[in-house]
């Protein structure tokens, strides 16, 4: 019998505790800091998918339209979108707002994962709670403020719901492959394919690389098999259903795929750098070099190698666990979002590396990806925790016990590390508000005369670099519609002070 410890609820109220603060750290920073201004790639938006709604010529297609082949549909990012542009003037800073909110609710579902990996609902264990605000903190942590002060990134997280009750479907069908579980498996897949598009694909594949390692552990080919046909079932249908919705609309995108072999071919002439392909990706998920050199200053490369390095054996340890250790749920939704890392980084390299150099990885805004490999390391040390009732874990083997140490310690290292690079990120803001007011005061200007093409326009200003008739219609398009900047109500909501005058008339 399992006696209870008295130091339980104080446990618990400190695990609360620690846990809330996270959230609202990254909650707090997204309202403070995301900006609220038509920016980057939404000013393509506003101008196709916004105007046609505006305009009464709103079709479905324009909610999968792309501009490259290499571009993503974003479906619900669009109708949130809409959503703010209905009842918020066109305000951006809905959308991180929203993000954040979406990801406390994916937390509670890798907190279902880990403990429905365990025989009972025990989350009591110090070390599992240890583990579980690690991971918290890195999938929301402030190592990059832009990921929650540029919205489309904020809204990443959307998509990250869908990826995980997919890979929750996924195990769950493999356990028993009954037409109920598999109609669900493919019901998920084909609501993540909707909603991640290409992400979509990673998720997929890695999905069924991770059924197929089950497979080859248990033997059980013919579950695999059912598995990975209604995996890509799911996305055939997806890939009908977007053919059928962008055909004929003017949505689909009309450039031609550029070729895979040339792409390869530009990456391998980058191959002096292509250690930076390794390093990268696993030290900016720790910490991104503009945060290590603001703390360590000339220690930063060293510091960069030596991340990862630990990283690299972390890796070892957990394809080990992957092939030798306990199989759950945990334990594939682990395996699983590391070949989505893996995945991910292979299409950077591809598509974005070979066109603009090895140093395009350090891009703060990939940091959101990186950090998957670290939320799968951390999963799969929760997976492979006994949970109370197992009789036969190895609790006095030394080697486990060894691990579970080393786990803990590692976890509790990544918690406290959140709190310098929290404290940059807060420090930074100010320089973040100054480039927002200066973006303001910017597209004031460039509506007062939008005919002439500006100089000098920050970069997520891309309207700049629209030909004049394009960039005239859209700002007329904001202007009569008093959305954005040229809402009074959007302007008292951020405090951005553009002049004495009312740039809404």
């Amino acid at each position: 019998m399992l006696r209870s410890s008295p130091f339980k609820p104080i446990g618990t109220a400190v695990f609360a505790l620690l846990l809330m603060l996270v959230c609202v750290n990254a909650l707090l920073y997204a309202a403070k800091a995301a900006n609220p201004l038509v920016a980057s790639d939404s000013w393509h938006f506003v101008d196709t998918l916004l105007r046609e709604v505006i305009e009464g010529q709103f079709s479905i297609g324009d909610l999968f339209a792309k501009r490259s082949p290499f571009d993503h549909s974003q479906p619900l990012r669009k109708l949130i979108m809409l959503f703010h542009y209905r009842y918020f003037d066109l305000d951006f800073g809905i959308e991180a707002i929203i993000g954040v909110l979406v990801a406390f609710m994916n937390l509670a579902l890798f907190w279902w994962i880990a403990l429905a990996s365990r025989k009972s609902v025990d989350g009591g264990s110090w070390r599992v709670r240890l583990l579980f605000l690690a991971l918290s903190a890195v999938y929301l942590s402030l190592n990059s403020g832009v990921v929650f002060n540029w919205s489309l990134l904020t809204l990443s997280y959307t998509s990250h719901t869908f990826i995980l009750v997919f890979l929750a479907s996924a195990w769950w069908a493999y356990q028993a492959p009954v037409p109920a579980r598999l109609a669900a498996l493919f019901a998920a897949a084909l609501l993540m394919n909707v909603v991640a598009d290409d992400t979509g694909l990673v998720a997929s594949v890695a999905a069924l690389l991770a059924a197929s390692l089950w497979g080859f552990r248990d033997r059980r080919w013919a579950t695999v098999a059912k598995v990975v046909v209604g995996i890509i079932l799911a996305f055939v249908a997806y890939r009908l259903f977007y053919v059928w919705v962008t055909h004929g609309s003017g949505t689909a995108a009309a450039h031609a795929m550029p070729s895979a072999a040339s792409r390869l071919s530009a990456l391998i002439a980058h191959g002096a750098d292509l250690k930076q392909a390794s390093i990268v990706p696993l030290t900016a998920s720790v910490a991104h070099r503009m945060q290590l050199r603001a703390l360590l200053g000339a220690n930063t490369v060293g510091a960069e190698l030596a991340i990862a390095l630990l990283l690299v054996a972390a890796h070892l340890w957990f394809w080990w666990r992957a092939v030798t250790g306990k199989r759950n749920i945990a334990t594939f939704v682990a395996v699983s979002l590391m070949l989505v890392f893996y995945g991910l980084i292979a299409g950077m390299l591809l598509v974005r590396v070979s066109t603009h150099g090895m140093n395009y990885l350090w891009q703060p805004r990939y940091v959101l990806i990186y950090e998957w490999n670290v939320i799968a390391l951390l999963l799969m040390a929760l997976a492979q925790r006994p949970a109370p009732e197992d009789t036969d874990a190895p609790r006095m083997d030394f080697g486990f016990r060894a691990q579970s140490w080393v786990a803990a310690l590692v976890a509790a290292m990544l918690l406290l590390w959140q709190v310098p690079l929290s404290l940059y990120t807060w420090h930074s803001l100010k320089y973040v508000s100054a480039y927002q007011q200066h973006m303001a005061l910017q597209l004031g200007a460039v509506a007062e005369n939008p005919a002439v093409k500006p100089a000098n326009c920050v970069p997520m200003l891309t309207i700049c670099k629209f030909d004049p008739r394009r960039r005239t219609a859209v700002l007329r398009l904001l202007r009569k519609h008093h959305l954005n900047l040229f809402s009074p109500a959007f302007r008292d909501r951020n405090r951005l002070y553009l002049s004495n005058e009312d740039v809404s008339r």
